[in-house]
């Protein structure tokens, strides 16, 4: 962003990271006083690295927030920065937001729901990239999986989205028990 001048070139260093007016970000913390809600996706509007200050347009509010030192200083309780760039988002960001086009890394542990849940993103195009078992330069010493037994990257996201990471309702689990007779 910055090589293409989308960014403004007054930078607020935080945590060895940068964000300049113009950045896309993702707020990583709960704030009520701040008006800011984790997974909030924002625009950066202005920072003041003196007063370590930057103003942001929080895409579900029309008017713009300011956080202070006092939110961009202190990390989320799993020691995340409080706001993140956002110009790429996990599916669990992105639940609940519609976009034109999404673009998406189908990774290990991926099941039938997540990938619904990701690619029902978009409104004009959902793209999906996987990346199948690689080689290992270790093989010959220490071999793991046989290459023969290795999966290409459509057979794996293939296997991956025949898995199903659902969760029987309370109510069907209760019908099921009643049908062999069980009483809870």
């Amino acid at each position: 962003m910055t090589a293409a001048n989308a960014l403004r070139s007054d930078e607020l260093p935080l945590f060895g990271q940068r964000r300049a007016a113009g950045d896309r970000a993702v707020i990583r913390r709960n704030d009520l006083g701040a008006g800011v809600h984790n997974g909030d996706r924002c625009r950066v509007l202005a920072v003041d690295a003196q007063r370590l200050q930057m103003v942001v347009a929080v895409d579900r509010r029309r008017e713009p927030i300011e956080l202070d030192a006092r939110f961009l200083l202190r990390h989320t309780e799993h020691g995340h920065l409080p706001i993140a760039h956002g110009y790429a988002v996990t599916g669990h960001i992105a639940q609940g937001m519609t976009v034109d086009r999404t673009f998406v890394l189908a990774g290990p542990g991926i099941s039938r729901e997540w990938a619904y849940a990701a690619l029902s993103r978009g409104r004009v195009e959902n793209r999906n990239y996987a990346v199948g078992s690689a080689e290992s330069g270790r093989d010959e010493l220490a071999p793991g999986e046989r290459p023969e037994h290795r999966l290409n990257a459509r057979d794996q996201l293939a296997r991956d989205l025949a898995r199903s990471d659902a969760q029987p309702l309370a109510l069907d689990q209760l019908g099921r028990a009643r049908e062999r007779g069980i009483e809870l």
